[in-house]
């Protein structure tokens, strides 16, 4: 009888996420536009489907996804199912073992990195096209075109000229821009399958308030190092070029987001509205393209908490 009612369980959770991802998948295919941001959500079947009801559950939501896919989209959708199916048959099973917070995440951001790995030698090797090439060549014909059209000389020229080196370096710092997207990717899709979840009943443990979230002290270490390598200035196109703006890109947000925490942490410790921190994370993230002295005095705030764990020097309000 117990088995009769799992089952019955799981072929009824089955097909109400398969409803779901349908939808997802059918606005992901004919409206481009949407489906980047869908791609967030599709995960989040597989997670329930794999938390709720294990390898079985999760096996054969993904067999069953796989072949929507193709029948919805040819063969080259697939990979609506296999991408996000991998992330989230692996949080949905870090769920399932009630494993920390900080882990699911960590586990969904590995798979996402796997997953642009794949694709990324896919169409390479399979569609013979380069990516980062192809948006280099996109985005220097349309600041040639906004050259032609501007009739005057002087800062939107320089302007352009600092997009175009920019854009140079897009080949460089693919590492850090493919983990970065891994991990916020992996962040959406924790959010939301915790909702989801919750809302099922499900136990699990959650992310740590922000403003208690810290990074180990040896970063300052790797922080210095990298420094060090900017100031080789090594050759642009070498391994060393990639490794050095690669490691400054990634510790740079690092310390800039352990700076937020202290900004979320002072405002905590001394009963601040709730909304200063938020306003002063939304004005440094806006203005950092306009403004970075205001990224670069949060990021130093970053490094002395990290270094000489700043928030505990913080005295309550009385």
């Amino acid at each position: 009888m117990r088995k009769r009612c799992c089952m019955s369980r799981l072929v009824r959770d089955g097909l109400f996420l398969f409803i779901a991802y349908f939808a997802m998948l059918a606005v992901s295919v004919f409206l481009p536009g949407m489906g980047v941001l869908l791609y967030m959500a599709l995960p989040v079947p597989f997670v329930v489907m794999q938390a709720k009801h294990g390898f079985r559950g999760g096996a054969a939501f993904s067999a069953a996804a796989v072949i929507l896919s193709i029948a919805a989209g040819g063969f080259q959708a697939v990979w609506f199912a296999l991408l996000p199916g991998l992330a989230g048959i692996v949080m949905g099973e870090l769920f399932r073992r009630q494993k920390p917070a900080f882990g699911v995440w960590l586990g969904g951001a590995l798979a996402n990195l796997l997953n642009f790995l794949l694709l990324l030698l896919y169409t390479k090797l399979v569609l013979k096209i380069n990516p980062v090439a192809e948006a280099q060549k996109g985005v220097s014909e349309v600041l040639e075109e906004a050259g032609k059209l501007e009739s005057q000389t002087g800062g939107a020229n320089q302007q352009a000229q600092l997009i175009q080196e920019q854009v140079d370096l897009l080949p460089s710092l693919l590492p850090s821009t493919m983990i970065i997207v891994a991990i916020v990717l992996a962040f959406i899709t924790f959010l939301i399958a915790r909702v989801v979840l919750k809302k099922q009943g499900v136990e699990m443990k959650k992310l740590p308030p922000f403003r208690e979230w810290n990074f180990p002290r040896a970063f300052i270490w790797y922080y210095l190092a990298a420094i060090v390598l900017v100031f080789t200035d090594p050759e642009k196109g070498t391994t060393m070029h990639m490794i050095t703006v690669n490691l400054y890109s990634l510790l740079s947000i690092v310390f800039v987001i352990q700076g937020l925490t202290f900004v979320f942490y002072w405002a905590w410790v001394k009963k601040k509205p709730k909304a200063i921190p938020v306003l002063i994370t939304a004005v440094v993230i806006l203005s950092s393209g306009i403004l970075p002295i205001l990224m670069e005095v949060v990021k130093f705030l970053g490094i002395i908490d990290v270094g000489f764990n700043a928030k505990n020097r913080l005295k309550p309000k009385q």
